[in-house]
C-alpha cells in the first residue's frame, strides 16, 4: 500500500498534537517496511529526514512543497500530490483530510475540549472545528481518537458514526526516563535559574489549562510558602485574564514562565519537580502527565475526561472546579 502522511504538523511547537506526528511518523516508517510512505511538507516545516540527521528509509519519499501551511496546502497542494503519486490511502496525524481525492482518507482527532468547555475556542478555530465537523467528517474511512473517553465524547457531540472511529492512545517517548546524573539535573537547573523547590506545569495557557484554578489553588496552599510554581509552554489564547489573576493574587515572585524548551531540558525538570499538577477541565488524552511519570515525577490530575483512564490509580485526582483540592 502507498500511504501519503501531510507533516504539517511535524513541528514540536505544535504541543501534544505535534509530538504526536513527529514521533508517530519515525516509528511508522523505521518499523513498517510493508509499505511506501510519501511524507509531504510545507516549506515552513523542516523535513524528516533533515531533522533526524539522517537519509530516510527506501520506503519512504519526502516532498518539500513551495506552499506554507494554511488551506490552500491543504486543499490544493495536498490532494494533487497524493494523485500524482498514486496513493491508496492520505492519512492525516491533525483535523483535516482533503476534501479532492479518490484515495481513502483518515485523521486524527486529538481533543473533544471544545464541547465540554464553553467558550474554549477564538472565533478562527472555532470555524476550523466546524469544517471538521461539516465537511471532513462524512467523507473520511476512519477517523482515530487517543482514547476511549474522547471517542465517546466526540461521536456524541458530532453524532459521528461510531463504527467510523477507532481509539489509539497515545506512547511516551523512551527518551522520558529518570534523570539519574545529578550533575545533569544541576545542569538544567543552572540553565534555567530554576528555584530549590517547584511544583511544575506544562502546556500553553488557554482556557482548557484551568491555569485560573490552579493560581488559586496554589495562592491559598502552604506550598506557596515553600514552593514556586514552574509553568512551562508558553501561552495560546484567552490566556491574558490569568496572567492577570496572577498579579491579583501576589504570585508574581512566586512564579516563573518559560516558553517552549527542549526534550532533554524538559525531562530535567521532571526529575527537579517536587510534583507535575494537571488540572485541566478536561484532556483527551493527556500526555504530559505520562511524560512526568515515566520522568518519576509525581502527578495530581484533575479527575475528568480521559486523564483517569490513562492514569488509572498512578495519579492524585483533583476537582478541576475545586482550587482547594488543586493546591
Amino acid at each position: 500500500m502507498r500511504i501519503a502522511i501531510p507533516l504539517k504538523s511535524h513541528d514540536a511547537t505544535w504541543g501534544g498534537p505535534g509530538t504526536y506526528t513527529i514521533e508517530l511518523v519515525d516509528h511508522l516508517v523505521r518499523t513498517d517496511k510493508h509499505n511506501e510512505y510519501v511524507l509531504i511538507y510545507p516549506r515552513d516545516v523542516v523535513p524528516r529526514s533533515v531533522s533526524r540527521g539522517a537519509a530516510a528509509e527506501a520506503n519512504v519519499r519526502e516532498i518539500l512543497t513551495t506552499h506554507r501551511r494554511g488551506i490552500v496546502w491543504d486543499q490544493h497542494v495536498v490532494p494533487m500530490i497524493a494523485t500524482k503519486e498514486r496513493v491508496d490511502l492520505l492519512f492525516s496525524p491533525v483535523m483535516t483530510i482533503p476534501v479532492r481525492g479518490r484515495f481513502r482518507k483518515v485523521f486524527t482527532v486529538h481533543g473533544a475540549e471544545r464541547y465540554v468547555v464553553p467558550d474554549m475556542l477564538p472565533a478562527v478555530m472555532t470555524g476550523k472545528w466546524i469544517l471538521m465537523e461539516k465537511v471532513f467528517i462524512p467523507i473520511a474511512d476512519r477517523i482515530i481518537a487517543v482514547s476511549e473517553t474522547m471517542a465517546r465524547e466526540f461521536c456524541k457531540a458530532t453524532h459521528c458514526d461510531p463504527e467510523k472511529v477507532r481509539s489509539a492512545y497515545l506512547g511516551v517517548s523512551t527518551d522520558f526516563a529518570p534523570m539519574a546524573n545529578p550533575a545533569e539535573l544541576e545542569s538544567v537547573r543552572r540553565k534555567y535559574d530554576l528555584p530549590g523547590r517547584f511544583l511544575l506545569f506544562v502546556g500553553r495557557i488557554f482556557p482548557n489549562k484551568n491555569f485560573a484554578n490552579l493560581l488559586r489553588g496554589f495562592a491559598g496552599s502552604a506550598a506557596r510558602h515553600t514552593h514556586h510554581l514552574l509553568v512551562v509552554g508558553g501561552v495560546r489564547w484567552k490566556y491574558e485574564s490569568d496572567l492577570r489573576l496572577a498579579t491579583e493574587l501576589g504570585l508574581g515572585s512566586r512564579l516563573k514562565f518559560l516558553d517552549f524548551i527542549p526534550k532533554t531540558d524538559l525531562i530535567g525538570m521532571y526529575g527537579l519537580a517536587d510534583c507535575f499538577v494537571y488540572p485541566s477541565f478536561y484532556e483527551s488524552f493527556g500526555l504530559a502527565q505520562l511524560e512526568a511519570m515515566a520522568c518519576g515525577c509525581p502527578v495530581v490530575a484533575a479527575n475528568t475526561g480521559a486523564l483517569p483512564e490513562v492514569a488509572g490509580d498512578a495519579a492524585i485526582y483533583c476537582d478541576p472546579h475545586d482550587p482547594a483540592t488543586i493546591g
